[in-house]
């Protein structure tokens, strides 16, 4: 999902619709479930209906809102015992079973008393991404950014400016950083890149100011 989409519940419906008629278990990465902006509500698929419920794993975890990867705690959902033993024999297999105190008292900590911390933080983001936006619009329009329903990623399309794979990356390498990764895993997304939006606001309007110097 890199342009940012925040699926509706009739998105969802659907792919759940055709992944139950084919057997299909859906493996639900809901790690930016925070990351929503304006009218967009995040769905939990698991959410919609016991069907969806049973025919699926919930992937999530504090990390991302609250930049603590280091300390190693996520969560698996599986909503029968099955799938539980099945997840408990994957990661078992992995020798990576053990859970670190530290994580799970973060963990704790950031879904019992954080919210009205994560409401600041998402407004916060969401300024850094509408000045981002504007700026780019005002004073480079040939980068197109499509406007994001959620995450902290925003995609620029920089295909009006012509450079391959390797032009976009010397490109990267100029304007100090503000660009993460460039695509080409698919034709249309080769001159696309994304872009971060969590620093402090000076920062980040000062990267996207960066863009404008080589171009």
């Amino acid at each position: 999902n890199p342009v940012g989409r925040v699926w509706s519940k009739e998105e969802l419906k659907r792919v759940g619709d055709i992944c139950l008629a084919h057997g299909v278990l859906v493996f639900s990465d809901e790690i930016h479930a925070d990351f929503v902006y304006e009218e967009n509500r995040h769905i939990p698929f698991a959410s919609i209906s016991p069907e969806f419920k049973a025919g699926s794993l919930t992937f999530t975890s504090p990390s991302k809102t609250f930049n603590i990867a280091g300390l190693q705690i996520a969560e698996i959902l599986a909503h029968d015992e099955k799938k539980r033993n099945a997840v408990r024999r994957a990661v078992n297999a992995t020798g990576y079973i053990e859970v670190p105190v530290t994580g799970l008292a973060a963990l704790r900590a950031a879904y019992t008393e954080c919210d009205a911390w994560v409401d600041e933080l998402v407004s916060y983001i969401y300024d850094n991404i509408i000045y981002m936006e504007k700026y780019l619009s005002d004073k480079i329009p040939t980068l197109k950014m499509t406007h994001p329903e959620g995450t902290y990623l925003p995609w620029v399309d920089c295909r009006a400016l012509g450079l391959d794979k390797r032009g976009l990356e010397e490109l990267r390498v100029k304007i100090s950083s503000v660009f993460t990764a460039h695509s080409s895993t698919r034709n249309i997304c080769r001159s696309s890149s994304r872009s971060v939006c969590v620093s402090p606001s000076e920062s980040t309007r000062a990267a996207t100011r960066s863009f404008a110097r080589p171009l």
